[in-house]
């Protein structure tokens, strides 16, 4: 009975544990506030300008639901976990019109 018991418990533990990895999230590299100055259709990436004079292309899902001159806030969140998490291909862009 007793055996049945610490390998119950062993087994929570564990399970436990595998939930709480799947469920971290990724980490907020940064924020970006600006204005939308330019498009590129053929790339699906806007060109924001951000209030420090930055100019940074940007991965969009759908490049219609963007005009120039749009007000934009930006949250970018990163894997730290894996190699190359600067990239565009690591990161995931959060934005807000």
């Amino acid at each position: 009975m007793v055996k049945k018991k610490a390998l119950l418990v062993v087994t929570l533990l564990l399970l436990t544990v595998s939930l709480i990895g799947c469920l971290k999230e990724d980490t907020v590299k940064g924020e970006i506030k600006g204005t939308i100055e330019e498009k590129f259709p053929q790339q699906n990436m806007i060109l924001v300008l951000d209030n420090s004079n930055t100019r940074n292309k940007i991965p969009v899902d759908d490049i219609e639901k963007y005009e120039i001159g749009d007000k934009v806030e930006i949250t970018v969140y990163m894997d730290p976990e894996k190699n190359g998490a600067t990239t565009y291909e690591n990161s995931k862009f959060v934005i807000k019109k």
